[in-house]
Protein backbone atom coordinates (compact mmCIF):
# COMPACT_ATOMS: atom_id res chain seq x y z
CA UNK A 1 0.00 0.00 0.00
CA UNK A 2 1.43 3.40 -0.96
CA UNK A 3 1.55 6.50 0.86
CA UNK A 4 0.08 8.98 -1.98
CA UNK A 5 -2.77 11.13 -1.23
CA UNK A 6 -1.94 10.77 2.58
CA UNK A 7 -1.49 14.19 4.32
CA UNK A 8 1.78 15.46 5.39
CA UNK A 9 2.89 14.48 8.90
CA UNK A 10 4.43 17.57 10.85
CA UNK A 11 8.11 16.98 12.33
CA UNK A 12 8.08 16.96 16.05
CA UNK A 13 9.77 20.44 17.32
CA UNK A 14 11.24 20.52 20.54
CA UNK A 15 10.60 24.14 22.47
CA UNK A 16 12.50 24.44 25.20
CA UNK A 17 11.08 26.55 28.34
CA UNK A 18 12.53 29.72 30.02
CA UNK A 19 11.74 28.97 33.74
CA UNK A 20 13.35 31.84 34.32
CA UNK A 21 9.88 34.48 34.48
CA UNK A 22 8.18 31.18 36.56
CA UNK A 23 5.21 32.96 38.51
CA UNK A 24 4.94 31.80 41.99
CA UNK A 25 3.88 28.48 42.44
CA UNK A 26 0.25 27.97 43.94
CA UNK A 27 -0.97 25.15 46.17
CA UNK A 28 -4.18 23.32 44.83
CA UNK A 29 -6.33 20.75 46.22
CA UNK A 30 -9.58 21.16 43.90
CA UNK A 31 -10.45 21.55 40.47
CA UNK A 32 -12.99 22.40 37.90
CA UNK A 33 -12.80 21.63 34.04
CA UNK A 34 -15.33 23.23 31.85
CA UNK A 35 -15.43 23.85 28.27
CA UNK A 36 -16.97 25.58 25.03
CA UNK A 37 -16.67 24.10 21.55
CA UNK A 38 -13.67 25.99 21.17
CA UNK A 39 -11.65 25.71 24.50
CA UNK A 40 -11.56 24.00 27.79
CA UNK A 41 -11.16 26.08 31.26
CA UNK A 42 -9.54 24.65 34.34
CA UNK A 43 -10.12 26.16 37.54
CA UNK A 44 -7.69 25.51 40.50
CA UNK A 45 -8.71 26.47 43.98
CA UNK A 46 -7.91 25.36 47.34
CA UNK A 47 -10.56 24.20 49.42
CA UNK A 48 -9.46 22.05 52.33
CA UNK A 49 -7.97 24.52 55.05
CA UNK A 50 -4.91 23.67 56.45
CA UNK A 51 -4.66 23.64 60.44
CA UNK A 52 -5.43 27.45 62.07
CA UNK A 53 -6.32 28.56 58.55
CA UNK A 54 -10.46 28.33 57.23
CA UNK A 55 -11.40 30.03 54.48
CA UNK A 56 -13.75 32.42 54.94
CA UNK A 57 -17.94 31.59 54.75
CA UNK A 58 -20.06 33.16 52.58
CA UNK A 59 -23.88 32.87 53.10
CA UNK A 60 -26.06 31.37 50.64
CA UNK A 61 -29.51 31.69 51.70
CA UNK A 62 -30.55 33.73 54.91
CA UNK A 63 -29.56 31.60 57.58
CA UNK A 64 -27.46 29.29 55.71
CA UNK A 65 -23.37 29.68 56.41
CA UNK A 66 -21.28 27.83 53.17
CA UNK A 67 -17.93 27.74 52.77
CA UNK A 68 -16.54 28.74 49.77
CA UNK A 69 -13.19 27.16 47.58
CA UNK A 70 -10.77 30.04 46.54
CA UNK A 71 -9.86 29.96 42.88
CA UNK A 72 -5.76 30.05 42.85
CA UNK A 73 -5.10 29.78 39.32
CA UNK A 74 -7.12 29.42 36.03
CA UNK A 75 -5.83 28.46 32.55
CA UNK A 76 -8.14 28.40 29.34
CA UNK A 77 -5.98 25.76 26.92
CA UNK A 78 -7.18 24.63 22.97
CA UNK A 79 -9.06 21.17 22.55
CA UNK A 80 -5.65 20.06 21.13
CA UNK A 81 -3.89 21.42 24.31
CA UNK A 82 -6.21 20.00 26.61
CA UNK A 83 -5.93 16.17 24.85
CA UNK A 84 -1.92 16.45 25.03
CA UNK A 85 -2.34 17.42 28.83
CA UNK A 86 -4.66 14.68 29.38
CA UNK A 87 -2.07 12.18 27.40
CA UNK A 88 0.86 13.58 29.49
CA UNK A 89 -1.03 13.39 32.74
CA UNK A 90 -2.03 9.76 32.30
CA UNK A 91 1.46 8.54 31.49
CA UNK A 92 2.79 10.38 34.70
CA UNK A 93 -0.14 9.05 36.66
CA UNK A 94 0.84 5.53 35.26
CA UNK A 95 4.60 5.76 35.94
CA UNK A 96 3.75 7.32 39.37
CA UNK A 97 1.44 3.73 40.23
CA UNK A 98 4.60 2.09 39.13
CA UNK A 99 7.02 3.74 40.90
CA UNK A 100 4.92 4.04 44.47
CA UNK A 101 1.69 2.36 44.15
CA UNK A 102 3.26 -0.95 45.75
CA UNK A 103 4.79 1.46 48.27
CA UNK A 104 1.39 2.72 49.56
CA UNK A 105 0.39 -0.75 49.88
CA UNK A 106 -2.75 -0.82 47.59
CA UNK A 107 -4.02 -1.12 44.85
CA UNK A 108 -4.47 2.20 42.59
CA UNK A 109 -5.35 1.89 39.15
CA UNK A 110 -3.86 3.00 35.86
CA UNK A 111 -5.48 4.77 33.39
CA UNK A 112 -5.70 3.28 29.15
CA UNK A 113 -6.97 5.22 26.06
CA UNK A 114 -9.69 4.06 23.56
CA UNK A 115 -9.90 5.29 20.63
CA UNK A 116 -11.84 4.18 17.31
CA UNK A 117 -9.75 1.11 17.00
CA UNK A 118 -10.00 -0.33 20.46
CA UNK A 119 -7.08 0.47 23.43
CA UNK A 120 -4.01 2.18 22.90
CA UNK A 121 -1.05 1.83 25.30
CA UNK A 122 -1.06 5.22 26.78
CA UNK A 123 2.82 5.24 26.53
CA UNK A 124 2.85 5.36 22.71
CA UNK A 125 0.70 8.31 22.36
CA UNK A 126 2.65 11.41 20.81
CA UNK A 127 1.15 14.26 19.25
CA UNK A 128 2.01 12.75 16.14
CA UNK A 129 -0.57 10.03 17.40
CA UNK A 130 -2.92 12.44 17.35
CA UNK A 131 -2.35 14.44 14.30
CA UNK A 132 -1.97 11.50 12.38
CA UNK A 133 -5.42 9.88 14.02
CA UNK A 134 -7.22 13.41 12.83
CA UNK A 135 -6.65 12.26 9.12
Amino acid sequence: MSDHGAPPQPEAVEIEIDWSDEPVPVYANGAQIIHSHREFALGFTDFAPFSGRRPKPYPARPGEIHERARVVSSVRVTPDVFFQLMVAGTQSWNKFVDTFGAAAGQEMPKFNLVGPGGEVPVDTVTSKTVTSNEA
